[in-house]
């Protein structure tokens, strides 16, 4: 799996943020999806969006958008950390 979201990715969780707001329900994200993804390939995605940590799971079917900017400043410092680490191990 990739560290970064595709563009269908990063689609989707701007469609979300827009349609459905920051909670929302599997039902209500299919909903908004259904225009523009097949129900297969947006469950797909939803699922892709958990794994990369933009999207948390509440309950049963409800689900929560993580703050983008909050996961990059997290992605960022993952990888700055691990360049520092590298760097400091080779010289």
């Amino acid at each position: 799996m990739g560290f970064w979201p595709s563009k269908r990715e990063i689609a989707l969780y701007y469609l979300l943020k827009e349609e459905v707001g920051e909670r929302f329900n599997l039902g209500e994200a299919l909903s908004a999806a259904s225009p523009y993804y097949p129900r297969k390939a947006a469950l797909s995605i939803i699922r892709r969006l958990e794994k990369l940590g933009l999207i948390a799971k509440r309950g049963e079917l409800e689900y929560e958008l993580i703050d983008i900017d909050e996961w990059l400043r997290g992605k960022v410092r993952e990888y700055l950390e691990a360049r520092r680490r590298r760097y400091s191990s080779s010289s």
